[in-house]
C-alpha cells in the first residue's frame, strides 16, 4: 500500500507534474479506439498554465511520503470556477501508484476547495467508454450532464482544438454539501 500526503502544488513541483502526466497518459496506448490510443502521447499540462493555477492556489500533489524529505510526486489534481460550479480539469496518477486512493485523495482536494468558495457542484469532462475513467466517476458520485449547457458544450468544443473528439467524451456533475 503506498502512503502518501496531499498537499499544495509549488512550481518546484512542475517538472514531476509533467512526468507524472506523461506516464498517466500512456495507459490510454493499448486502448482499443485508435482516436484514444493516440491520446497517450499527448503533451502534458503545460508550464504555463500550471504555473497560473499554482498561483491562484487550485493544484494539488500527492506525494509518496516514504521518499526523500520532500517526498516524490506521484499524482497531481488541478481544478478551476467555471460558470459558476468548481471544475475537475485533471488528476493523474502514476500507474504504478494508481488504486490505492490516490485519485480520490485529489479529487476530494478539489472538491474541498469547491466547497470552501461556496460552489454548488463540480464538474469533468472524461472519456466516454475508457474503463478506468467513466465508471471510477460515477463511483465517486459524478453524474453524465444531458443535455449539456452552452458553456459546457463550449467547453467540450474547445477541448476538441486539443484533439478530443467530442462523442468521444462526456461532461460529469456531482452535487457538493459539506458533511455536517
Amino acid at each position: 500500500m503506498t502512503a502518501f500526503d496531499v498537499r499544495p502544488a509549488t512550481a518546484d513541483d512542475i517538472p514531476a507534474l509533467q512526468a507524472v502526466a506523461v506516464a498517466a497518459n500512456r495507459r490510454f496506448r493499448d486502448h482499443d479506439d485508435p482516436r484514444i490510443s493516440e491520446r497517450a502521447d499527448d503533451p502534458p499540462y503545460g508550464t504555463d498554465a500550471l504555473t497560473r493555477a499554482i498561483g491562484d492556489d487550485r493544484v494539488w500533489v500527492a506525494v509518496d511520503d516514504r521518499s526523500d524529505a520532500d517526498g516524490d510526486v506521484i499524482g497531481f489534481s488541478v481544478g478551476w470556477a467555471f460558470d459558476g460550479e468548481a471544475h475537475l480539469d485533471e488528476v493523474a496518477v502514476h500507474p504504478e501508484h494508481g488504486r490505492r486512493g490516490v485519485g480520490r485523495a485529489l479529487i476530494d482536494a478539489v472538491i474541498e476547495w469547491a466547497l470552501d468558495r461556496g460552489l454548488p457542484s463540480i464538474t469533468l469532462t472524461t472519456y466516454r467508454d475508457v474503463p478506468w475513467n467513466r465508471p471510477y466517476y460515477e463511483r465517486l458520485g459524478f453524474t453524465v450532464v444531458e443535455p449539456l449547457s452552452e458553456p459546457l458544450q463550449r467547453l467540450i468544443d474547445h477541448q476538441a482544438q486539443w484533439g478530443l473528439i467530442p462523442e468521444l467524451r462526456v461532461v460529469m456533475r456531482r452535487t457538493l454539501d459539506r458533511p455536517a
